[in-house]
């Protein structure tokens, strides 16, 4: 298969693409589509319903738990697209899912990235709590995971 064919087709196939360039590119299209959305339409393709309470839709992509994968994603120049969109979908969408469960996923994956990674993932913990219901949930699910990731580099300190 030719690489201009692996940037065809739908976008939940190239989100999950073996191929990181491929990935990359379509973190940045459904970063674009959440920009360009004029009446929240595309938050209800790609994101949440227009009937869901803190729920991701059970018949678009990203209710598989792609955010998860996307902000786990092993190759830095793709996982900070995918944090990019993550970044808008929060702000933009009208009824963004509960995201506590992101938290940790953001913490364990991005703090050890670049500079401009971090800095995003800080910015997407703070949209979190800011809307976000259930933002207690996200503050202690967030110190966990900063406490587990404190306790774990002291554990691999001791050991050098």
């Amino acid at each position: 298969m030719e690489e201009e064919d692996l940037y065809k087709g739908p976008l939940s196939d190239r989100v999950e693409s073996a191929n990181w360039k491929v990935r990359r590119a379509a973190y940045e299209e459904l970063a674009q589509k959440f920009k360009e959305s004029i009446d929240n339409s595309i938050f209800y393709e790609y994101g949440t319903t227009p009937t869901s309470t803190n729920s991701l839709c059970s018949n678009c992509f990203l209710a598989a738990g792609a955010f998860k994968k996307i902000v786990a994603d092993k190759n830095a120049a793709a996982q900070e697209k995918g944090l990019e969109a993550l970044l808008i979908w929060i702000d933009r969408a009208e009824d963004p899912t509960s995201l506590n469960s992101l938290a940790s996923t953001i913490i364990t994956s991005c703090f050890g990235g670049r500079q401009n990674t971090k800095n995003k993932s800080v910015e997407a913990l703070l949209l979190f709590i800011e809307v976000d219901k259930n933002a207690e949930a996200i503050v202690v699910s967030t110190v966990r995971a900063l406490a587990f990731a404190v306790i774990f580099s002291l554990s691999f300190v001791r050991r050098r």
